[in-house]
This record gives structure tokens, sequence and C-alpha cells, in this order.
């Protein structure tokens, strides 16, 4: 039976909402479905935060503090090209639903551990790579989402919207999390418990919402091996050069750019001496960031200022990291932390736009699952910046950090001429999928039951 979704604009907010970067919200589905995501997000990266401070604690060290991140990082890199075949495959709403249960039942026994005062560090490291379980089966299925929800003509929009769900979280969960942390320092497990019943209204936002059975549209898709399934993602991405260009820079961001928030309990402690309220306050300003980013890539809608954007954020990023590191003042620290976090929001959306616009829809879940192994190769970073801060120092480690990020995105941008074109390659034709994807068309998606 054909399921049309309500129209753009119908409901709350007619006016305000039928166009421009919120429209999104016109679509009831797109609502419920940003308000699961929202209350998903927000006890993961809320645990990110707490987790850092909670191994500093018990460790002292910035290697161990860093390599935790790492641990809940590693089955992005490990897991997510499963996770898109799963969402090309599976019912995703049961696969969203698993995921935020499984969470749930992480974060309670981390709860219990500490309220008990049981806790050793290796409960903290097996219970954060579960914690990346999840997350790594749920995201790509997360991702595909979208373009059930508000369609093909509004999909950049619904991208750049959709992703203020990161953005608000690393805003207000840091900071949550740094409030309940400086209040009750003796005793994290309130943190945990507060981040583990966001997902009790995740799970509720869900299940009324309608996510239409691709088995019609993927009949193909499930006679093929995983293998093969994986296969035929990674041959599309190959035969576009930007694609590749854009995977290359994503991995230059995830391993050299991103992994400085994992040293930031560091910074708020010994360096800052801001204690567990800064550390709060320095990733939430990163999450201020992201949320401007967001904002950016929804309103520069040209393909000429999107080149801009991505050329901007890939060569400013490492020299802002190496500035961060070595202002000694608390409020600088927070502006230049608020500049990283939106540079790596800005490029992380664009990317995240084009590869779902020039992705067909059988092979959506596998190519943006490709985007997220990119983006999950993180570990390697946070490995590497640990080790550095331990035996030389944390401003050293990620002065060199930012180095090789400025140096490799020159080399990019060089040795890739698509980058400098901004051009998609798609069979046989050549197009420019920025100004295709911030376009105003009204395709309005067709659903199954």
């Amino acid at each position: 039976m054909a399921l049309q979704p309500s129209r753009p604009g119908s409901g709350i907010g007619h006016g305000f909402l039928s166009s421009g970067p919120l429209k999104p919200f016109s679509y009831p589905r797109f609502r419920l479905f940003w308000a699961a995501s929202l209350s998903s997000v927000m006890p993961f990266v809320m645990g990110m935060a707490a987790r850092g401070w909670l191994v500093l604690v018990l460790t002292d060290s910035p290697f161990m503090v860093t390599a935790v991140q790492g641990v809940l990082m590693l089955p992005m890199a490990l897991l997510t090209p499963f996770g898109g075949v799963i969402a090309d495959r599976l019912n995703r709403k049961m696969v969203l639903l698993a995921s935020d249960a499984a969470n749930l039942l992480i974060f309670l026994g981390l709860t219990l551990l500490l309220l008990l005062g049981l806790i050793q560090v290796w409960h903290v490291f097996a219970l954060a790579f579960l914690n990346g379980m999840a997350f790594a089966m749920s995201t790509p299925t997360r991702a595909t989402v979208i373009h059930d929800v508000v369609g093909q003509g509004d999909l950049a929009k619904g991208v750049a919207v959709y992703t203020t769900v990161f953005s608000i979280s690393q805003l207000v969960g840091p900071a949550l999390a740094g409030y309940l942390m400086g209040r009750s320092p003796d005793q994290l497990g309130w943190t945990f418990l507060a981040a583990s019943a966001f997902l009790v209204p995740a799970m509720a936002f869900l299940m009324p919402l309608s996510i239409p059975n691709r088995a019609a549209i993927l009949e193909g898709v499930s006679r093929t091996s995983v293998m093969g399934s994986m296969g035929e993602g990674l041959g599309y991405v190959r035969a576009n050069s930007l694609l590749v260009g854009l995977l290359l820079m994503s991995v230059v961001f995830a391993v050299f750019g991103v992994p400085y928030q994992t040293v930031l309990p560091v910074f708020a402690r010994d360096i800052l001496n801001a204690g567990p309220d800064g550390l709060g306050m320095l990733l939430a300003a990163a999450g201020a960031g992201a949320i401007k980013g967001s904002l950016n890539v929804a309103l520069f809608s040209t393909a000429r200022q999107m080149q801009v954007l991505i050329f901007a954020t890939g060569f400013a990023l490492g020299p802002t990291i190496i500035l961060f590191a070595f202002s000694p003042y608390f409020p600088t620290s927070l502006v230049l932390v608020l500049g990283v976090g939106l540079m790596i929001q800005v490029f992380g959306v664009t990317t995240f736009a084009l590869i779902q616009v020039g992705s067909p829809t059988n092979i959506r879940g596998r190519v943006v699952s490709i985007l997220m192994l990119a983006w999950g190769l993180g570990p390697i970073g946070m490995f590497l910046l640990g080790f550095g801060a331990e035996v030389l120092a944390p401003e050293i480690a990620l002065v060199v950090m930012g180095a090789i990020s400025f140096a490799l995105m020159g080399l990019l941008m060089l040795g890739i001429p698509a980058l400098r074109r901004m051009e998609l390659e798609l069979g046989d034709r050549t197009r420019s999928p920025l100004e295709e994807a911030l376009s105003d068309s009204p395709a309005v998606p067709t659903e199954s039951d």
C-alpha cells in the first residue's frame, strides 16, 4: 500500500517552515525522527565527556584518557560497513530501537558499578567498546532514514538540519555532564544515570514513526552476500573521483582533527585549571561551533560558496588546533575550540549531503557507511595523540597533529583535481551536485507500508 508523507508546511508553523533552512521540520515524521535522534545522541555525547574525566581520575594518564575514547570509536572503523548493509537489508526501525535499548542497558550497568563502588578501569573500557558497537551499527541506518522522511528535493536541507542533532548534543550534553560532575565529583554514577534517562524518550519517539519498507526497492540486495553488498558500495565510490577526494579529506579530519577533543580533560584540569565544569564548557563550545557550522551549510546555497567553505575549513583546521595548543587562557581556548567545532561540522555536513544526494537508493546505506568508516578511523589519531601527550606533552602532541593536518590537506588539494572542480561523476555524465543538493525542488517521497 502506497503511503504519502504529509506535505511540507502542513501542521504547525506553516508559513515559517514552508521554505528556508528549517523546511524539513514541516514534515511531521522528520520532527519525530529528529527528536528521537536527539534523545539518542545526547547520552552518547554526555557519556564521552564523563568517561574521559572518569578515566583521568582513575589513572591520571593522558594516554588512558585518549585510549578510552579511541576504544569507544573503534567499532566505527570495524563495524560501520556492516551497519550499512544492515541499513539496506533489515527493518530499520527495529535496528534503531535495538541500538537504543542496548545503550540504555550499558549506561545502567556503568551507573550500577559506580554507585556500588566496584568500578575498575577495564569496566570503563569494555562498556565503552559495547557503547561504540551499538552506535556504529545504527549510524548508517539513521542516516538513510533522512531521505525517506523529507524526499530528494529537501534532502540536503534535511541533512543539514539533522546534523544539528549532533551539534545540540555537543552543546548541551557536555555542559550538563560537566555540571553534574562538578556537583558530585565523588560520585560520577549520577551523571551516567542522567545520560541513560534520555534513551527512554528516544525509544518513545521512534515507536509511532513510520519508516518505509525497502524490500521492494532492494530486492536484488537481499540475494547478494554481505561482502558482495559491501563491494558494490566500494565500487560506486571508486568510480567517483570527488567522492574519493572527500573521503580522503574526511580521513584527515577524523585522524588529525577530531582527536583533539580526547585530550580536553587533560587541558581542563592540568593546563587551564578549569576542572570538570571547564571541561563541560570546552566541549559545549565545540558544540556551539558545530551548530553555527550546520546553519552555514543550510544558508550558503551555491556551489561556489560550498567550495569555499570546504577549502577554508580544510586548510584552517590545523592552524586553529595549533593555536589552541599554545593558548594558556581559558576564554581564548573557548573561542578556538568553537572554531574547530565549526570547521569539522561544516566539512562533515557538506560531504554527508553530497554522498546522500549522489548515491542511488539501493546502495545509499552502504555508501554512507563508507563515509562513516572514514570518520571511524579517528581512533588511530586518538591513540597517536595519547601516546604523544604521555611521552612529550599534550601541547606538543596537538601541534604535531595540527601541522600534519595542514600538510595533508594541501597535498590532497594538489593531487586530486576533482576537489578543485567540485564535480561529481555519475556514470557517463558529470554534474555539479552542490547546486542540485541545495535546490528547492518540491519532490515528495512515496513510501510503502
